[in-house]
């Protein structure tokens, strides 16, 4: 509905009798300013009715309330509803009665005329003045007038808006008279009271002149024309109480302009765009400045801070008198997690800059209804190494979190990835795959998980990245599906010669070695205690010896590492070793270096434990091995030819002299190495 019948308005109205009944009536009224309507005196004061009964019901009282619809047609309230704050008219009514002075004003909350727009008025002419000029009429008619419209439906249901025009045929004292003919639409009827006749001037402007009050509804209908002490009355006591001198902003009519209506579906997480919202200056006052819109979600219409907040915009603008201005908003984004129902998009104006709040918030119908749809919403929230170093086939600790901003449940699969940068892609390498995860709606799950590292996986720093895919709803937002560590983790691999089993071949010389990414395998030895280790020896990685000679030999990285290390020889095969001898810290070596000198037998074998004082010493350096050769016939190598090798030499009757028993070298341990040994004895 747009002007001039915009302006034409539907009335509810209540009053209370003497006997506290309540009525309510159907009637009609017209825009004449921005919150002023202009409409029959018995629409805001009555003394007396006749109820559909035939019953007389004594008022003599203003109407409790009246509420005004501009611009009403079957059942559509087009501008909305304003509220009475205020009516008035003349005691040539109120207290006379008289149909000439059937004329009332009310003054209303919202200021809807900006949007319905409105109508001047004028006032007095002669009658025959009148008869000359062509009239036109919007009313809504509510009185049973027994037609209807050829499908059943009852004429004059008081929600249709009723259009006539033409000219009066006559006069009588202030009222202008109709010659109607019976019928539903050729007579006057209850409804269209208030309703206005109105004119085109000389320049072309439509002035409102006078007033639908009362028929007989068959042949007569009258209309009191506004008359002069009325009209000033309007302009200089009800108009300017109305707008008042102070500047005040109203908030109306947000609304949607490329495409979405009032009442159409929307997924939650939507980002709405092309909104507009008219801000109504209503007064005689004057401002300029930077104006803020809080945007608002809402599952009523009534609008207020306590609604979820969605964006603060603004604008600039110098606002005139009586001025309103359509501000078209930038976009903004629903919250993801609402859930499925009706809701209500809201503006309020910043209460701070102007002189009222009250009608700040586009509440009622000045409000934009939606129908949200739930969605799922998978994110990837942060994902953390929590082990700095990781190792080919060893467990790896770290933690994820992820959630489900929506209030659709879903399933997800969740990957996880390693990264030579933070962009994670389907090519990074894959760790761990999480399938069918459920994920609660608007829920967030951290979990502290172990992966194996492959041994694939090259030396270097990694970060950890994280993937997650809904399998069975559509996800609302793709653009958190992936997230990447803050911090990176270095992947390293074990020394080849990490564990016992893995021991590799020394001989004598220098050997270089590097324990930084040795684990500690090794047991712990009570008489290898130094300074509080408690027999540890750490990172720590493993060579065979096999001795050439039997004598004294010496391991030693005195002066020749860069950290605290940790000796230990051992004779025998992993998971039954024997110890042989240890040293942490050699004597006259600095930085805690290691010097182990031990007794050692030709042709047997050796596991050599080379580490660190704890497990946070680590590090590089050389290994020397050499061996003192001793006495022929000392067979354990302490220095002297005694029984102890008698016995050795015993143990090794008969073989090969592998042993180291065979003196003589024929390949036997006989009589003769038994006499080559008595002839050293000491």
């Amino acid at each position: 509905i747009t002007f001039p019948r915009s302006a034409a308005c539907r009335l509810r109205m209540q009053f209370t009798d003497t006997n506290n009944n309540q009525w309510v009536f159907v009637g009609s009224g017209h825009m004449i300013d921005a919150e002023t309507v202009i409409t029959a005196g018995h629409c805001v004061y009555t003394d007396s009715f006749v109820d559909s009964n035939g019953i007389t019901r004594v008022v003599n009282d203003w109407a409790d309330w009246v509420e005004v619809f501009p611009g009403s047609h079957q059942g559509t309230d087009n501008w909305g509803r304003a509220d009475s704050t205020w009516v008035g008219a003349f005691t040539g009514w109120t207290e006379d009665g008289n149909w000439d002075w059937d004329i009332g004003v009310i003054r209303v909350s919202r200021a809807v005329g900006m949007l319905s727009g409105w109508k001047p008025w004028s006032w007095g002419y002669s009658c025959s003045w009148a008869q000359g000029q062509f009239y036109y009429n919007f009313s809504f008619p509510s009185e049973n007038c027994n037609g209807n419209d050829g499908n059943g439906n009852p004429l004059h249901n008081g929600a249709d808006m009723y259009y006539m025009d033409g000219q009066f045929d006559s006069c009588n004292g202030n009222q202008l008279h109709i010659n109607t003919t019976a019928g539903c639409l050729t007579a006057v009827w209850g409804g269209q009271s208030g309703s206005a006749f109105y004119y085109k001037d000389d320049d072309d402007v439509r002035r409102v002149h006078a007033i639908t009050s009362n028929s007989n509804r068959t042949t007569s209908a009258n209309a009191p024309k506004i008359w002069e002490s009325m009209s000033d009355w309007i302009a200089d006591t009800v108009i300017p109480a109305a707008r008042g001198s102070a500047f005040d902003l109203q908030a109306l009519y947000l609304r949607n302009e490329g495409g979405l209506e009032e009442g159409d579906s929307v997924d939650a997480g939507s980002t709405i765009s092309d909104m507009k919202i008219t801000t109504a200056n209503a007064t005689n006052g004057t401002d300029s400045g930077t104006w803020y819109v809080d945007l608002y979600i809402s599952t009523d219409d009534t609008i207020n801070t306590n609604d979820t907040l969605l964006e603060t915009q603004s604008y600039t603008w110098n606002y005139s008198a009586m001025q309103e201005v359509n501000v078209a908003l930038g976009n903004f984004d629903l919250p993801i997690g609402l859930s499925t129902g009706t809701y209500w998009i809201g503006a309020r104006l910043d209460s701070s800059t102007d002189n009222s709040s009250g009608n700040n918030e586009t509440s009622g119908w000045d409000a934009f209804e939606i129908n949200v749809q739930r969605v799922a919403d998978a994110e990837a929230v942060s994902i953390t190494p929590l082990d700095s170093v990781g190792y080919g086939n060893e467990d790896f600790e770290y933690h994820f979190e992820f959630a489900n901003n929506g209030a659709q449940w879903t399933y997800a699969d969740i990957q996880i990835r390693a990264s030579t940068n933070q962009i994670i892609s389907a090519s990074d390498p894959l760790l761990a795959t999480f399938s069918s995860q459920y994920l609660q709606a608007l829920y967030q799950q951290e979990t502290t998980a172990t992966i194996t590292l492959p041994e694939s996986l090259a030396d270097g720093d990694w970060y950890l990245g994280m993937t997650i895919e809904t399998t069975n709803t559509t996800d609302a937002n793709s653009y958190n599906n992936t997230v990447a560590s803050d911090n990176t983790f270095a992947k390293h691999t074990r020394p080849s010669n990490d564990d016992c089993s893995d021991a590799i071949s020394i001989g004598l010389g220098d050997t270089a070695f590097d324990t930084s990414n040795a684990s500690t395998d090794g047991d712990v030895h009570e008489e290898c205690e130094e300074s509080g280790d408690g027999g540890v020896t750490g990172r720590d990685i493993w060579y065979t010896f096999e001795s050439p000679l039997s004598g004294t030999l010496t391991v030693s990285t005195c002066d020749q590492v860069d950290y605290d290390s940790d000796l230990v020889l051992y004779s025998g095969e992993c998971g039954a070793l024997d110890l042989v001898g240890c040293n942490d810290d050699g004597s006259g070596c600095s930085g805690y270096s290691s010097l182990l000198e031990v007794a050692v037998q030709q042709g047997i074998t050796y596991r050599l434990r080379v580490g660190g004082w704890n497990e946070y010493q680590y590090g590089s350096g050389l290994i020397s091995i050499s061996i003192d050769e001793a006495q022929q016939g000392d067979l354990d190598g302490d220095g002297d030819v005694d029984i102890a090798d008698i016995l050795l030499l015993i143990a090794a009757w008969g073989g090969d002299g592998s042993s180291g028993a065979d003196l003589d070298g024929d390949g036997d341990v006989d009589v003769a190495d038994m006499l080559i040994l008595l002839a050293n004895w000491s």
